[in-house]
């Protein structure tokens, strides 16, 4: 392989790429707090849509609406966080999170970023376990200015029933295989890396 390509590539395989957006209005005094989720999870940026709504529906669950024909249950981040003052979201960021379709309601969409691992920082290094409940990591952007990257799966969990066999594409049952030995697995979503363990310490795999 050509070293100069391969080099290329592997600074790229090394950086997060993501969606930055906000979940507040900009005001004359302050800019928007920033947020980040995964590229890879957000298929498509919408206009608010016509939405049915659910009666008794807990805080932050907006209802359900139905998007080139699959239906799919809409949160409202700014509710669910508990910031963005008096003025509604009005955009959907449509996502696919542990096999399941959800639209994220946010203020605003900032632009797509790339940014080297080494400006992610791991959110328990700053907040510790018992406040990154909604976060999972900051990352840096430069001049100063940070966002916060949201663990969308602990997130998307408090709503919606998440278990380990979500995923469609899975074949058999885990508990059908007994394997040994140690696997060592990196996800940066703490409810993601719970349901991935479960599957692996049925098999008879210890993790790291």
């Amino acid at each position: 392989m050509n070293p100069i390509a391969a080099t290329a590539r592997n600074e790229h395989e090394n950086c997060l790429q993501g969606l930055l957006f906000t979940l507040e209005p900009d005001t004359e005094a302050r800019k928007a707090e920033r947020f980040v989720i995964n590229v890879f999870k957000v298929r498509e940026i919408l206009t608010m849509q016509a939405l049915t709504r659910l009666p008794l529906s807990p805080e932050g669950f907006e209802g359900i609406v139905n998007i080139r024909g699959t239906t799919m249950p809409v949160l409202n981040l700014p509710k669910i966080l508990n910031i963005g003052g008096e003025k509604e979201p009005d955009l959907l960021l449509v996502a696919e999170i542990c096999s399941k379709h959800v639209a994220l309601l946010v203020h605003g969409v900032e632009s797509m970023i790339e940014v080297h691992t080494d400006a992610v920082v791991s959110a328990v290094e700053i907040f510790g376990e018992s406040e990154s409940e909604y976060a999972s990591a900051l990352v840096k952007l430069g001049d100063g200015v940070t966002a916060t990257q949201l663990d969308v799966e602990a997130i998307l969990a408090k709503f919606l029933h998440l278990e380990q066999d979500d995923d469609p594409s899975a074949s058999g049952d885990a508990e059908d295989i007994r394997l040994s030995g140690t696997v060592l697995f990196a996800d940066d979503s703490r409810m993601a890396r719970g349901l991935i363990k479960s599957v692996f310490n049925e098999m008879g795999l210890d993790c790291i």
